[in-house]
């Protein structure tokens, strides 16, 4: 027999209930769900404001699985500005898995560096690049030709010979996508206006 998957809902009640009373985490928690009662109108940015530093990371956590869910543009750049936070840069995850749930086209150059900053090929390099993935373009050309010459340039990071190898892997797969992407653009714009074929003089 499966076991049911929780909702998030069940989940922050399990969460709660398995939190001390009177804790910091218990006393977040039950205001993230006083939020998630509300209208979402007015519970997204009250959860956007919430998240905050201070917090405790399975609050972080809970906010950014509760987010991926609301399929609202607002939770874009404050995913970014919680990914920039020196606090979070081992809970990267959080806030990077939410994002694989939107088209991010004008942030390519925000999460291209945010990959060649990684020093190991671990989940957040592989979540960063299924939201380079999920990117519907078209790219700015400069951006794009940047970011290809980014990805493709020498892992100069020092890491294990495994992790190098893998890393290369991965910045090669997210280039790929963004060279096709690219690449059908340009040729688009080129062949359009001649109808698909050029004159031989």
């Amino acid at each position: 027999m499966t076991k049911k998957k929780m909702t998030r809902r069940e989940r922050l009640r399990s969460m709660i209930a398995e939190a001390e009373p009177g804790s910091v985490l218990h006393t977040e928690l039950t205001t993230v769900q006083n939020i998630l009662a509300k209208p979402k109108e007015q519970a997204l940015p009250q959860l956007l404001r919430f998240l905050k530093p201070s917090l405790h990371p399975e609050t972080k956590w809970m906010i950014g699985w509760t987010l991926e869910t609301m399929k609202d543009e607002r939770i874009i750049r404050p995913m970014m500005r919680a990914l920039q936070a020196p606090e979070n840069a081992n809970r990267s995850n959080y806030f990077l898995w939410p994002l694989t749930k939107y088209d991010c086209t004008p942030h390519l150059w925000f999460f291209v560096n945010f990959i060649v900053k990684l020093d190991e090929p671990g989940e957040a390099m592989m979540v960063a690049i299924m939201i380079i993935k999920a990117m519907k373009g078209p790219f700015d050309p400069t951006i794009a030709r940047k970011s290809i010459r980014t990805l493709l340039a020498e892992v100069k990071t020092p890491m294990a010979a495994e992790w190098k190898e893998q890393t290369e892997a991965f910045r090669l797969e997210a280039a790929d996508y963004i060279m096709a992407k690219y690449f059908n653009r340009v040729s688009k714009e080129f062949w359009q206006p001649r109808n698909g074929s050029v004159p031989i003089s």
